[in-house]
């Protein structure tokens, strides 16, 4: 039987995909949630024996339903199906871009509880507070390990001050006067993001 089909069948099945989502739902064509991967392979003649496929060449692997991708970063999916007169299909490949976790940021400058004199870290507060004269090099430090960092954005009560968008992500501050909330927030190229814990500081700078 089987040479009976081999002798009229020599055409390989075809594998189509479907992704679900069906388009990237965060930015920059990143999904910002796990993805869902549908096989279906048809073969008109002999029929569909079996389909394999690997993730980011690893094992090969036999195709028994949905495949779920949810480990963040850039994923391939190889793959191809054998029909039942043994044509195999070439393989096909296809790439997900995964980020579900927000970046990770701290503020490294000002340090809390510090005196900053004209951008250098004095000493310590025994009050605690954090109290700033002059201008201040404010800096932070941002990381995403899936998509990267977009950008960081420098907040001074609620008000957006300055966007950087290579590190090391800094902002110079001055022109202020008076107790102020500062804080920044990191957004990673899939449109994820996440804020710094604001702290209180008393700045005088002219």
């Amino acid at each position: 039987m089987a040479d009976e089909i081999a002798g009229y069948d020599i055409t390989p099945p075809i594998t189509d995909y479907s992704i679900e989502p069906a388009i990237p739902n965060g930015k920059n064509d990143w999904y910002v949630t796990p993805v869902n991967v549908t096989l279906t392979a048809t073969d008109a003649i002999s029929g569909v024996a079996y389909t394999e496929y690997r993730i980011d060449g690893g094992l090969w692997l036999a195709y028994t339903g949905k495949i779920i991708l949810s480990e963040g970063g850039i994923r391939t999916i190889e793959f191809y199906s054998v029909d039942n007169a043994g044509n195999p299909e070439e393989i096909k490949n296809i790439t997900v871009k995964i980020d579900t976790t927000s970046p990770l940021v701290t503020l490294q400058r000002p340090v809390p509880g510090y005196l900053y004199l004209f951008d250098r870290q004095i000493w310590p507060m025994a009050s605690g507070n954090t109290v700033i004269i002059g201008r201040i090099a404010v800096r932070v430090i941002a990381y995403d390990a899936d998509s990267g960092i977009n950008n960081v954005s420098f907040y001074v009560d609620g008000v957006l001050q300055n966007i950087d968008l290579t590190p090391p992500y800094e902002w110079l501050w001055r022109g202020a006067i008076g107790w102020k909330y500062l804080y920044a927030v990191a957004y990673n190229k899939a449109g994820l993001k996440e804020e710094t814990m604001p702290i209180s500081v008393f700045i005088f700078s002219l």
